[in-house]
């Protein structure tokens, strides 16, 4: 069932996107995991990408991508769940991008993200001279 018009409320809106990500990353089974999207994203009056573009989405990751992206992560970053920091990756910009490369190919091979992939720190920063005491 499409809504008529899209969630506005903000504690709505953070409500879809928790259940959303919450129950992406349970089911391993892709074909599930893929259905149970579609059927959240019909609800939902949202923009579609064009063949073009899901093209692109979906060719497979490249060695130099792999290098470009380790080459321009941000030095002042907190790391991410798997507590690897930019500065490993920098000491270790030769050796990874084989290895990176491999993972990414045998990923898109099986079609199964490793659950460490679904998982995110999300930290809030206060705007300065606002109530950072008001809930959403």
């Amino acid at each position: 069932m499409k809504l008529e018009k899209s969630p506005t409320d903000a504690s709505e809106i953070k409500e879809i996107i928790r259940g959303y990500y919450e129950q992406l990353c349970i089911n391993t089974n892709k074909l599930d995991n893929l259905q149970e999207m579609d059927k959240l994203l019909e609800k939902y009056n949202l923009l579609s990408l064009n063949q073009e573009e899901i093209e692109s989405l979906n060719r497979p990751i490249t060695h130099n991508e792999i290098e470009v992206v380790m080459k321009n992560l941000p030095t002042r970053k907190s790391p991410e769940p798997d507590s690897i920091t930019t500065e490993f990756y920098q000491t270790f910009k030769e050796e990874l991008p084989p290895i990176l490369h491999k993972l990414f190919q045998k990923i898109q091979l099986q079609g199964i993200l490793p659950n460490i992939f679904c998982e995110a720190t999300i930290t809030l920063i206060p705007r300065p001279h606002k109530d950072t005491t008001r809930k959403l």
